[in-house]
């Protein structure tokens, strides 16, 4: 890994976006990284922070918090098929491009910059992307050519990653064991770390959990009237995860039928070091 503090940095190069899945509002994971030729500028601006939360008896009453957010101005030569069709949802009629009804997606996008140790990887996790805007000029009249180019407003916002981080951005310099395989496959920041694994989320079909789900809250109730619900959680990769309902195991998904009166349901996550057990009592009336 790169000793020395970078002190300049210049380029622009390997441009890559990765499709993001999510589960409830919540990331569950990327796709493979696809390349995009044609990089030309990347002008990223200030952040914004914004607080969505409801203010009341001069201070915070429920919800919110800082939201960091930057948009870049991102300039491509043109916008590939592929990322018009994946990210901006155009639909290819025979290969007529065509902006209809498709939704567009949520997705990673990855870029590289050369720099004075050697050069930098660098991923905003969570982004969405503007319209994509045109410039083309006539050809001169002494037979100038001045190339067209595309620009789309990429935004990016923090988000709780598959293995629970929370992240808007990451850079990997160069020399880094990660580096090399950086466009394979979306790199999640990890460190060795003696903290117990948490979930992200926790579910049992649309009961209410009592009290409303808290990655650092374990115990929870609900009420049913229902013959069965499906559990469902999403926990940090890299864990072992055992999950049960009345003592048979279950797996994220899974539809559980209850027994009249109390059912336990217990979600363990086994970390490096140490471990974590969600239980939740569903009292079938």
């Amino acid at each position: 890994m790169a000793t020395t503090e970078r002190i300049a940095e210049w380029g622009l190069k390997n441009l890559a976006f990765a499709k993001i899945t999510k589960t409830n509002g919540v990331i569950t994971g990327f796709g493979t990284p696809f390349m995009h030729p044609g990089a030309i500028t990347h002008n990223i601006s200030a952040g914004n922070n914004t607080d969505n939360g409801l203010a009341a008896d001069d201070g915070r009453y429920y919800g919110g918090g800082a939201a960091k957010t930057k948009t870049g101005e991102l300039t491509v030569a043109r916008f590939l098929d592929k990322f018009r069709t994946d990210i901006m949802g155009e639909e290819d009629y025979d290969g007529m491009m065509v902006e209809g009804n498709g939704a567009q997606a949520e997705f990673a996008m990855l870029w590289e910059v050369s720099d004075d140790q050697g050069g930098n990887r660098n991923i905003w996790y969570n982004c969405t992307a503007g319209d994509i805007t045109k410039n083309n000029q006539t050809v001169a009249i002494d037979g100038t050519i001045t190339y067209g180019t595309e620009t789309s407003t990429i935004t990016s916002t923090m988000a709780t990653l598959p293995n629970g981080v929370v992240a808007r951005k990451a850079t990997i310099p160069k020399g880094d064991p990660r580096y090399d395989t950086f466009f394979d496959a979306v790199v999640l920041p990890e460190r060795t770390s003696t903290d117990a694994p948490k979930l992200s989320a926790l579910a049992i079909g649309s009961l209410t959990l009592t009290p409303a789900f808290d990655a650092d809250t374990t115990t929870y109730a609900a009420t049913t009237t229902n013959t069965s619900d499906a559990v469902t959680f999403t926990a940090p990769l890299g864990v072992t995860v055992a999950a049960t309902a009345n003592g048979a195991s279950i797996a994220s998904g899974d539809s559980v039928t209850w027994n009249e009166g109390a059912n336990t349901v217990t979600v363990t996550l086994t970390g490096a070091t140490a471990s974590t057990t969600y239980t939740v009592t569903v009292t079938k009336e």
